[in-house]
């Protein structure tokens, strides 16, 4: 009767025992998930860190956002331009907007496209264009558009300029009397901002002076060429080519802005014979709201006058400009186009006896827009202009004034 009770407790003690032991069995799994879930969780933390960490670095290349917060009010309205003006094209871009090609046409003149310069910013092509064939030695003469520092294209100008559908026809009428020409792309605010520009610009002389057996070009007969912001990026050049004072201030704004020091730029000035210099905005004081509004996006600060922002003066040559100045053409159209800025370089000039031809006409003669002389085709003062620019390239020593 007594075995009865005791084996009854040592089956009761087996299933505690054997309840226990998958209580710690379930528990253990448990822990044991838990760990797993932990360390998981550690790593793609980790990862994701590693992540953040890496873009930061190394951001991706992307089109500025209106949504941006760091993107102030001209930042946007300048933005809409570019969105509206590229038409779903991306604005600043490392592959060229059209195919590459090499093809002579029709009139005679040998093309070559999309050439690629550099690899620090986008829209680093060029494309030049013989008159004939491509071994005879020309002067060089290089274009850079307009465009107010966010929109344009070598082909097809600058958007603000009511000629810009004609530009090409300018160009290929300046190439046709004589001159391998080249025109060039470049990167556009607010994504790339001042003086990004001015380096590219350098950047370009600098693979053409090195490539110049190899596209037939003579880097040593140089007219460089600018209508409206191109114009801007041209006269800043020259001034690093020829003041000392210039280029120690533009250091110091390439040091502030996280840029490179340069010690000196990629030609000499026995290389560059010309400068041809069209409606070039350099009085920031003087600018209208619009253009004040691009010069704004290009700077990055709403407040652009000569007091509230140093480097503002640097767009303001003439301070600067001295006796080793480039010989220039020099004019502006009569209708918005800085006429003002025109006769105070051409002024300086003639101050200082650097050769110059300059042309301006007022109203009463002819309405002159912007970017005039592309409208060669039917004003027969912007033809007189551009047929003056053509001479003056060749240059001598004397001053030329054409004006009425």
């Amino acid at each position: 009767m007594r075995e009865e009770p005791l084996q009854q407790d040592q089956n009761n003690i087996e299933v505690k025992s054997k309840k226990w032991i998958w209580v710690i069995i379930i528990v253990s799994a448990i822990v044991v998930i838990g760990v797993i879930i932990l360390i998981v969780l550690l790593v793609l933390h980790k990862k994701d860190k590693d992540s953040k960490e890496e873009k930061e670095i190394n951001p991706e290349p992307s089109e500025p956002s209106l949504e941006e917060e760091e993107y102030a009010d001209y930042d946007k309205l300048c933005l809409l331009l570019q969105l509206g003006s590229f038409a779903g094209k991306e604005a600043n871009s490392f592959s060229p907007w059209d195919e590459p090609k090499e093809e002579l046409r029709e009139d005679g003149v040998f093309v070559r496209t999309e050439i690629n310069f550099g690899q620090e910013f986008p829209n680093s092509y060029l494309d030049i264009y013989y008159p004939g064939p491509i071994e005879e030695d020309r002067p060089t003469y290089i274009y850079w558009h307009g465009g107010g520092h966010i929109f344009g294209d070598k082909n097809l100008g600058d958007p603000i300029s009511p000629n810009s559908d004609t530009v090409m026809h300018m160009l290929d009428y300046i190439c046709k009397k004589g001159f391998n020409l080249i025109s060039v792309n470049y990167c556009f605010a607010p994504k790339y901002r001042y003086p990004a520009q001015i380096i590219q610009y350098d950047q370009v002389l600098d693979y053409l002076n090195k490539h110049a057996t190899e596209l037939n070009l003579n880097m040593n007969n140089v007219v460089l060429a600018g209508s409206s912001g191109g114009a801007i990026y041209t006269t800043q050049w020259t001034m690093l080519l020829t003041s000392k004072d210039y280029l120690k201030e533009f250091n110091r704004l390439l040091e502030e802005k996280g840029y490179e020091k340069i010690s000196k730029v990629s030609l000499n000035k026995n290389q560059v014979k010309a400068l041809v210099l069209e409606g070039t905005p350099m009085i920031i004081d003087g600018m209208n709201e619009g253009t004040q509004t691009l010069f704004k996006c290009w700077y990055g600060k709403d407040n652009i006058n000569i007091i509230s922002l140093w480097y503002s003066k640097l767009t303001h040559i003439v301070e600067y400009v001295n006796s080793d100045f480039i010989p220039s053409f020099i004019t502006a159209g009569n209708t918005d186009c800085y006429p003002e800025d025109a006769l105070e370089l051409k002024n300086k000039l003639e101050e200082l006896g650097v050769a110059y031809s300059y042309c301006y006409w007022d109203k009463e003669v002819e309405e002159l827009k912007h970017g005039y002389m592309a409208s060669f085709e039917t004003s027969y003062h912007a033809k007189l202009a551009l047929d003056q620019d053509r001479k003056s390239t060749r240059l001598n020593s004397s001053h030329i004034t054409i004006s009425y």
